[in-house]
């Protein structure tokens, strides 16, 4: 893969009341944003050859709900042992003024965005008619507003130069998943509202792609609770003999779809999910 000078932006990490991840990152040498939920999928990204990520912008999307916090220096750290430049960025993504703030800081600090890559993201399990208008707000909330408030950010400095986004959207944004209404829900906008920029955008130098991973080795995975009376049997539909993607193997394909041999690519949606959708 060739990758030539540029800033990349990493939106990184939200925090709520649901579990959440936090490993997807930075994934090449441009400049950027990352958005992530899961720092498993940022950090694999981020141990990319050296030559990978010259100047790196970490966002750290911080959802307003949730008591802990994971401390975004370590991230930071490695890719400054690597030779990269980084920078950590706090925000909550669902809000339009904190993101274009963080989004300018770090245009300011390392240069004009070239790549972003949306992660951030929120779930949990839920009988449809005990959902709360809060949870279902806030999984709206982070998985596709915040994606879109981060493409917003983004393009208006993509648009002067070209560049690439990368929305992580899931297989649940293309098929059914019981009990999953809103993360469903928010994931379904998540793959059309990369499409509706791709067609957009197509003509003035920005592709937007999206990956649809299925189940992977995260925090956020393992922190998933089912409600009660659930049949697993009901879940096998969305189950894959392969078992569960790690997050280096979703973070290669990010890489690839934001580098140069992805030139061709626009519009698409691609799965990294065992076979589930196939």
């Amino acid at each position: 893969m060739e990758f030539r000078d540029r800033r990349v932006l990493v939106r990184n990490r939200h925090r709520g009341p649901f579990p959440s991840d936090n490993r997807l990152g930075a994934v090449l040498n441009r400049p950027g944003a990352v958005t992530h939920h899961d720092q498993a999928v940022h950090l694999q990204a981020c141990r990319k050859p050296a030559h990978a990520f010259v100047a790196i912008s970490f966002m750290v999307a911080e959802f307003r709900h949730v008591p802990e916090h994971r401390d975004p220096a370590p991230p930071v750290a490695e890719i400054g042992e690597r030779d990269g430049t980084a920078r950590a960025y706090t925000t909550d993504v669902s809000e339009p003024a904190q993101v274009q703030l963080a989004v300018d800081s770090a245009a300011a600090d390392l240069g004009r965005p070239e790549v972003l890559v949306n992660a951030a993201g929120i779930g949990s399990f839920a009988h449809t008619v005990e959902e709360t208008y809060d949870r279902w707000s806030a999984i709206l909330g982070v998985n596709l507003t915040g994606t879109f408030l981060m493409c917003q950010a983004a393009l208006r400095y993509m648009l002067d130069g070209g560049g690439v986004i990368v929305n992580v959207a899931s297989n649940a944004g293309l098929m059914g998943q019981p009990y999953s209404a809103a993360y469903c829900a928010s994931k379904g906008g998540v793959v059309n509202l990369t499409r509706s920029l791709s067609v957009e955008y197509v003509r003035r130098g920005v592709r937007v792609n999206a990956v649809a991973p299925g189940g992977m080795n995260t925090p956020m995975i393992a922190g998933f609770r089912m409600p009660e009376g659930v049949n697993m049997k009901e879940f096998a539909r969305v189950t894959s003999p392969l078992g569960a993607a790690e997050p280096e193997e979703v973070a290669g394909v990010i890489a690839y779809i934001a580098s140069d041999d992805g030139r061709y690519m626009t519009g698409s949606i691609v799965s990294i999910d065992g076979g589930i959708t196939a």
